[in-house]
């Protein structure tokens, strides 16, 4: 094609414009906003794709967590079971030897 072919004059001013060059930036704007639209939507996607895949970690993490809290709140309640009845057993035998000895002293 001939450089004419792609030219037309202005109505207004008579001024020559080359209609590749127009139309390349029309094309070109149009594929730009597109573009951004489409950019704009998939981040949109990541950011909700992330934030779940971020609270189900979560999720599970604390989860995982109270599992181990459940487990460390038993064990504390048999080691204070355990201090309680050996305390019991220490009172009782100090009481039982007192009495052997009141006895003994009798």
């Amino acid at each position: 094609m001939k450089q004419e072919q792609n030219t037309i004059k202005c109505w207004k001013c008579g001024e020559s414009l080359d209609i590749s060059e127009a139309l390349y930036k029309d094309v070109e704007g149009r594929l730009r906003g597109e573009l951004a639209a489409e950019s704009a939507l998939r981040e949109r996607e990541l950011v909700r794709e992330v934030g779940e895949k971020v609270r189900g970690e979560i999720g599970i993490e604390v989860a995982t967590l109270k599992e181990e809290l459940d487990q460390k709140s038993l064990q504390l309640q048999e080691l204070n079971q355990a201090k309680s009845k050996s305390s019991d057993f220490v009172v009782r035998k100090q009481s039982f030897g007192t009495k052997s000895l009141e006895k003994s002293v009798s």
